[in-house]
């Protein structure tokens, strides 16, 4: 099911850019289902636009919906701009800390016990300017630490510390009194709110930010509209995998694989992977549904790169077998269904390449063994337990997305809004 419908679609809005046809929209599927969900969508271009009465001959741009202050559902342009732009939701440590690469995840709703609050180098990293930080804990015993320079002011407004229950809540940008060496003045600043839990409607909400090479700017999505696989070249992913992911976290996977939610990543499903392809399955109209995700790729640091190297050539393994031939079988039933579509085309080449190299005589199952004792199953909670802290040096690193594709070509645009 869709975030938004046909109907509350800002009609005028997607009319002006030729998006909107008769009450229908006037993209390709795949445009569609992005829209419809909130998503960034892949570039698309523009012709002989005509906004406010400024004549645009041609604009390549990335398009979303998002509501407005007012509550309204707004249609936001993301041109190709010359330099960064920086996120108006985002402070000036978040920009900068983001446009270093990779998936960010900013909480804007929190709730549950303080257990600390301080000031601290933001996220704890070095190369970050100070900021203030509050460490909750849930009834689950899962702890979130908040970041924002104004939860200083917001915490002694309260009253509350540590021990007390508290909903934490971001307002956005507002005008508020500052002082200076000249005194108190009026100026903007990102806000925050603490109060009492509201133990009837509770609020948690969390954005997945990125920064987009392509256009120069950030790409948000809320981390609950992430598609997250039951399963990653024939891994069922346990529960906790499933929330990093969902958090923007790296997660590493057995045979040299690692996935991060990249909301930037339109036109290769919303993921970035150091492998160039994926096969994923969802729970798709109550069944499982294999999709190949052609991902663009992490960075990885040199230390990770010489490992992962080490394991290269055993990154073949049962499940991914297995997957690869169900995803194939699939498509060739689409094929037959749909001889016209070259995506289906396009992807069933794709996956026969990579099954007749696991079938290949190179293919050492000796070695598969060895991987598996190696690298134990994803599928046990134990599994999980055992590994997270060997990972979490490795996961907690940034990793930047590069795209295997040609840098598009910079123009010079204006942003409609």
């Amino acid at each position: 099911m869709s975030k938004f419908s046909i109907q509350e679609l800002p009609q005028e809005e997607l009319k002006t850019l030729g998006l909107l046809k008769d009450g229908k929209l006037n993209v390709d599927g795949e445009t569609k289902e992005a829209l419809l969900n909130g998503r960034v969508t892949k570039m698309l271009n523009f012709k002989d636009l005509n906004i406010d009465g400024v004549k645009i001959d041609s604009l390549d741009a990335k398009v979303s919906l998002s509501q407005k202050q007012d509550g309204k559902l707004g249609l936001f342009v993301h041109p190709i701009y010359k330099e960064r732009t920086n996120n108006p939701d985002l402070n000036a440590e978040e920009n900068e800390a983001f446009s270093r690469g990779g998936t960010h995840a900013k909480d804007v709703a929190a709730y549950g016990k303080i257990t600390s609050f301080g000031a601290a180098k933001y996220k704890f990293d070095i190369e970050n300017k100070p900021s203030f930080f509050i460490e909750l804990e849930t009834k689950t015993g899962e702890r979130k630490t908040i970041w924002g320079v104004d939860l200083e002011r917001a915490l002694e407004k309260s009253g509350k510390g540590v021990g007390d229950e508290v909903q934490l809540e971001f307002k956005g940008k507002q005008i508020v009194d500052v002082e200076t060496k000249n005194g108190w003045q009026k100026a903007p600043r990102h806000t925050w709110e603490i109060n009492d839990i509201d133990q009837q409607n509770p609020k948690s909400k969390t954005l997945l930010y990125e920064y987009d090479k392509e256009t120069k700017s950030f790409v948000s999505m809320d981390s609950k509209d992430a598609d997250i696989p039951e399963s990653i070249n024939g891994i069922t992913l346990s529960e906790l995998q499933k929330k990093k992911l969902r958090n923007g976290e790296v997660v590493s996977l057995p045979g040299n694989t690692a996935v991060q939610v990249s909301p930037a990543n339109a036109k290769n499903g919303f993921f970035a992977s150091n492998k160039n392809v994926l096969v994923t399955s969802i729970i798709l109209d109550g069944g499982i549904s294999f999709l190949l995700i052609k991902a663009a790729q992490l960075l990885l640091k040199e230390n990770q790169k010489k490992q992962m190297e080490q394991l290269q050539d055993m990154q073949y393994y049962k499940g991914y077998k297995d997957a690869l031939e169900k995803l194939q079988s699939q498509l060739q039933e689409r094929s037959a269904q749909y001889p016209s579509d070259t995506k289906i085309a396009d992807d069933l080449s794709i996956v026969k390449a990579l099954y007749a190299k696991t079938t290949a005589p190179s293919y050492d199952s000796e070695r598969e063994s060895d991987l598996t004792k190696m690298e134990p199953s994803a599928n046990t909670p134990a599994q999980d337990d055992n590994t997270h802290e060997n990972e979490k040096e490795v996961e907690q690193q940034s990793f930047s997305k590069i795209d295997d594709e040609n840098e598009s070509q910079e123009y010079r645009s204006s942003r409609s809004r």
